[in-house]
């Protein structure tokens, strides 16, 4: 028996393994830090076998944190993620050597792609704020739900990019690119379509600034031709943002419906940083509006709709047992979301 262990020596070993699996399902590390007989009792199971899930459904997780040797899962919802981040941030990440699953969109439904890109954002906040990062990242594109990343050879892109082609497996690593301090970054699919596709340069690109702590140490001749517009992939990530915010206002289907209602919602939110930040990627970076929204004709008819539907909220909100500014209500008044928007008029 390991006396440091306490009393928990007295148990067999399955018993305990029992009680840290209920300690780590409830998002706290703490367990850990309290010395080291249950720290080693523990980091064993613990580290090289936590996987992370990000799905592009709308009806799964925000995230999905498993730990397979303990039977440790995490299903995270998006408020659940901000609640809980200071625990998530505290995790010795530092140890661990991540894998991490991005799964595939569904070509017919465009908003799973902008969901995606949504959630791996997330997950880079979470890494990015973390006290320490994890020694080895290695990303595997899967299929989801009897989707692909790509359709008898051709590789799919769910939301149309003006000019150049703008794939799906890529645009989550626009996002992942941001990932500081992490030293090794692999990514592995099991497409020879995607490995030998332009946009595989992309990724190999991506990887080689995460390693390199964000500096880009060589123009890819691949790459450039591929989008000759932007001289680096930062300035892409920049762009990308705002064309996937952009193409949100008109793209069909459930998931966008309910994107575009979570958008509106989201506005009411004190902590939300989406209007300061769209705002931002205007007056930084305003190459990107004559290519996406010139004169900014969205986002004015985005600002009028936002206008027109609040005002139906205000007049619901004494029907309802939320304020009028509760972000709730817009579930509520608009439960199967908000369909399109009609586009603007030109000017």
């Amino acid at each position: 028996m390991e006396r440091s262990l306490g009393d928990f020596g007295k148990l067999p070993a399955e018993l305990r393994l029992s009680i840290w699996e209920v300690l780590l399902s409830s998002g706290s590390a703490a367990i850990l830090r309290t010395n080291k007989a249950i720290f080693n009792d523990i980091a064993g199971r613990l580290y090289n076998t936590l996987q992370l899930h990000i799905s592009p459904s709308y009806s799964d997780s925000w995230l999905l944190l498993q730990c397979k040797r303990l039977r440790v899962s995490w299903h995270l919802s998006k408020p659940e993620l901000m609640k809980k981040s200071a625990k998530f941030r505290n995790l010795p990440w530092g140890s661990l050597k991540l894998v991490v699953h991005v799964y595939a969109p569904a070509p017919n439904d465009p908003g799973e792609i902008i969901l995606l890109w949504q959630r791996v954002e997330d997950f880079v906040s979470l890494l990015n704020d973390a006290e320490s990062r994890p020694s080895q990242i290695t990303v595997r594109l899967q299929n989801h739900h009897n989707h692909s990343w790509e359709q008898e050879d051709t590789i799919n892109e769910s939301i149309k990019y003006p000019g150049d082609a703008l794939p799906d497996f890529v645009i989550p690593f626009l996002s992942l690119c941001w990932l500081k301090g992490v030293q090794d970054f692999q990514v592995t699919s099991d497409s020879c379509t995607l490995r030998e596709s332009p946009g595989w340069a992309v990724i190999t690109r991506c990887s080689d600034i995460i390693m390199n702590q964000q500096k880009e140490k060589y123009q890819n001749p691949a790459f450039n031709s591929l989008i000759p517009m932007f001289d680096n992939i930062i300035a892409w990530r920049i762009n990308a943002a705002f064309f996937l915010d952009t193409s949100l206002d008109s793209i069909p289907g459930p998931t966008a419906d309910l994107l575009r209602r979570e958008r509106f919602a989201e506005w009411f939110v004190s902590q939300s940083s989406y209007r300061k930040e769209h705002l931002d990627i205007i007056r930084e970076h305003p190459y990107v509006v004559p290519i996406h929204d010139p004169s900014l004709r969205k986002w004015r008819h985005r600002c009028d709709i936002f206008q027109l539907k609040t005002r139906r909220l205000y007049l619901m909100a004494s029907r309802s047992r939320y304020s009028r500014n509760d972000p709730r209500l817009w579930s509520v008044i608009y439960p199967n979301g908000l369909g399109a928007f009609a586009e603007p008029e030109a000017i």
